[in-house]
């Protein structure tokens, strides 16, 4: 691809941003409890790593359940409060929503957390394979 410029990494300015660092350690919390039972049932060695472009044996999805039933509400909030402040720019930039509309539908989750008649989902897929050897 002579002559074309490709961004190998198109959230860099996201990721740099200090929002990510409370995005991370708000999906740590609601995560991993559910992830680590996931990782003990699959017996994964502790050098397991992503692959890429590797012909699989099987394939297989699992779903941790981030909700407000399974995680405390003020970590589901500070996750989506993250979320509001380091993509709502981007999501405005190239979506089709003004960026007022876009921080108001996270306005809108948010709120919905914080109260105690509603319930908010979020379903995380987890993906695992087993290599052709």
């Amino acid at each position: 691809m002579t002559g074309t410029n490709i961004d190998l990494n198109p959230q860099a300015e996201q990721m740099a941003d200090e929002s990510m660092l409370r995005t991370l350690r708000a999906q740590a919390a609601a995560i991993w409890p559910q992830e680590r039972e996931l990782i003990k049932r699959y017996g994964l060695a502790a050098e397991c790593r992503i692959l890429v472009n590797r012909p699989l044996l099987s394939l297989r999805v699992d779903f941790v359940t981030v909700d407000t039933l399974r995680v405390p509400r003020q970590t589901l909030a500070d996750l989506m409060v993250a979320w509001r402040d380091g993509y709502s720019v981007p999501l405005a930039r190239h979506g089709d929503m003004d960026y007022a509309d876009v921080v108001a539908h996270f306005d809108a989750v948010i709120d919905a957390i914080h109260d105690p008649n509603e319930y908010v989902l979020w379903q995380v897929p987890v993906w695992s394979a087993t290599l052709k050897s």
